[in-house]
């Protein structure tokens, strides 16, 4: 069985949509249909919002940040990395407004 995904960082911390962020961790494994960097609302229940991936690594995604309107407005987001083994655990990411 593959290894759940850990993310140990995203940079920058905050960004305006269409922003470039690297993600660090571990166990993304190779790029697969269902890989995916996901965004969301801090709040139960919150649809994922995906961003667009670069490109994909074993230990490192560059991915751009989804558009304001997706989320309705700026502030605290969420981000993670889903594989094809399971979620990361999610981290702080502050959504800027234009």
């Amino acid at each position: 069985m593959a290894e759940v995904p850990h993310l140990d960082s995203v940079t920058p911390t905050s960004a305006r949509a269409g922003a470039q962020l690297t993600l660090t961790g571990g166990a993304f494994g190779t790029r697969k249909a269902v890989s995916a960097v996901r965004f969301r609302l801090p709040l139960a229940g919150a649809a994922p919002v995906p961003g667009t991936i670069v490109d994909w690594s074993a230990g490192t995604i560059h991915a751009r940040v989804p558009a304001l309107d997706s989320f309705g407005s700026g502030g605290p987001l969420e981000v993670g990395v889903h594989t094809d083994a399971g979620d990361s655990e999610a981290l702080a990411f502050v959504l800027e407004e234009d």
